[in-house]
This record gives C-alpha cells, sequence and structure tokens, in this order.
C-alpha cells in the first residue's frame, strides 16, 4: 500500500513539473492569483464530485458481484441524453423560474428512472444469466453491453449518414439549456459561486455518503 502511495505521489509530482498551463491559465499566473485559484478550485471540485459520483457506481459493482462493468460510463452517457430529449419535448430552452424548477426537477427524476431501468435491463439480460459462469465471460459481456449503449449513443447523437455533417454529427457538440439560473449563488471578493455549484454539492455529497457508508 506504502509502495502505491509513494508511486501516485512520484507520477503526480512528475505530471505537476510538466504541466505548462491549468485550465486554460499559465502556471504561474494560476499560483500568484488567489482570486483565479480558488475560482479553479471551485470549478474542480464540482465537476469532480460528479466524476467522483459516478466511480462510486463502478466500485459498488464491482464490490457486490466482483464486475468491472464497462458499460456503466456509456450508461451515465445515454442518461445524459435522455435528459437533453425530455428537456426538449418539454420545450424548457433556458430558466424561466417556476417553470425551470419544475423542469429541472423532471430531467432529474425521470433520468434517474430511465438510469435505473436500463441498468435492470442490462443486469437480467446480460450480466444475471452469467452469474454461475467465468469471471472472463462475466468481463466480455459487459464489454459487449458497453458497445451496444455506444452504438445507441452514436444514434440517438443524431448521427447521419454523412458522419462529418457540420454540427450534426454525433461527435459534435451538444448545448445543454441553462435549466439553473446564471445568477451567482455568492460572491467573495472575485470568486463566483454558481447556483450550480450549489446544486452539485446539495445533490452529490450526500448522496457520495450515503452510498459510501450506508
Amino acid at each position: 500500500m506504502q509502495q502505491t502511495v509513494a508511486a501516485a505521489e512520484f507520477l503526480a509530482a512528475c505530471a505537476l513539473s510538466r504541466v505548462d498551463a491549468v485550465g486554460g491559465f499559465a502556471r504561474d499566473g494560476l499560483l500568484s492569483s488567489q482570486e483565479v485559484f480558488t475560482q479553479q478550485l471551485v470549478t474542480g471540485l464540482s465537476n469532480g464530485m460528479i466524476i467522483a459520483l459516478i466511480a462510486i457506481g463502478y466500485t459498488m459493482v464491482y464490490g457486490i458481484i466482483e464486475l468491472i462493468n464497462f458499460a456503466h460510463g456509456d450508461l451515465c452517457m445515454l442518461g445524459a441524453y435522455f435528459a437533453l430529449t425530455v428537456v426538449g419535448a418539454l420545450g424548457v430552452d433556458q430558466w424561466a423560474g417556476t417553470g425551470g424548477i419544475m423542469g429541472l426537477v423532471m430531467v432529474l427524476v425521470g433520468t434517474a428512472a430511465f438510469c435505473g431501468s436500463l441498468n435492470w435491463s442490462i443486469n437480467r439480460l446480460a450480466y444475471r444469466p452469467l452469474r454461475k459462469a467465468s469471471k472472463l465471460s462475466l468481463l466480455v459481456s459487459a464489454i459487449g453491453a458497453s458497445f451496444i449503449l455506444v452504438n445507441l449513443g452514436l444514434f440517438w447523437g443524431g448521427l447521419p449518414m454523412d458522419v462529418f455533417a457540420d454540427g450534426t454529427s454525433s461527435a459534435a457538440p451538444k448545448a445543454f439549456p441553462a435549466l439553473v439560473s446564471a445568477a451567482p449563488a455568492a460572491q467573495i471578493g472575485d470568486v463566483i459561486y454558481s447556483r450550480t455549484d450549489l446544486l452539485v454539492l446539495c445533490v452529490t455529497l450526500p448522496l457520495m455518503v450515503a452510498l459510501t457508508y450506508l
């Protein structure tokens, strides 16, 4: 364990020594400006909490059935597509007071139900029949499920015959409406704490604690 930690620290030190820019700012400028550093720290924590919540899902599956679920990240990707589809169906294109709150709630609840149902279906069709098979068989099944979800995402994302069509290919960035007000939740000096950051904190932190310790 100590060797692993030491190796991780060494790699981190090597990475930091080679990085000349962080988040679009020069390293020296980032470290010399407390406001810029704090703002990047807030953004990093907000994004990191989302990634950590997804990672907990990986570890929970492995801890229960000892399966590296390669389809887990693809499932989250389809969840994002589903949320975007619901937003389009509701016609909620931006924050609109009470309408924005209701749209956000419907998106969160609907996406959770969709991802849960899809994950349950994958388990019943791809994993459970192989529960008594070798771990290699389960691993191959997980990789196959991942390929299926990836291709579903390609078509769901608007893959045309010409995959290089401007802005319509599945690889093109998808604009997600601002369902949370762009008004800052708080501002201390030049550091802005957005309502999105606050929402991520209030949603992910309790879930992370509950899934880790309960």
